[in-house]
């Protein structure tokens, strides 16, 4: 930029790291705000197959539901 006869356009790494700073402590500050969930519900599905010595394939599937209620805090 000096070239052109503009002076003092960029920021130095010390300015560019503030920036940085504020910026991610502003990111956490709103991830803090949203309302959390106060149930976490986590579902596993799992299908499983087996074959026997003779060559006959079997099947089935479980299911496994886990609600967890969140703590307080």
């Amino acid at each position: 930029m000096q070239g052109m006869g503009v002076n003092g356009v960029g920021i130095s790494w010390k300015q560019a790291a503030a920036f940085f700073g504020v910026h991610i402590a502003f990111e956490v500050f709103s991830y803090m705000q949203r309302v959390q969930p106060q149930v976490i519900t986590e579902t596993i599905d799992t299908a499983h197959f087996s074959k026997d010595a003779s060559g006959n394939v079997s099947s089935g599937t479980s299911q496994i539901v886990t609600t967890t209620e969140q703590k307080p805090q």
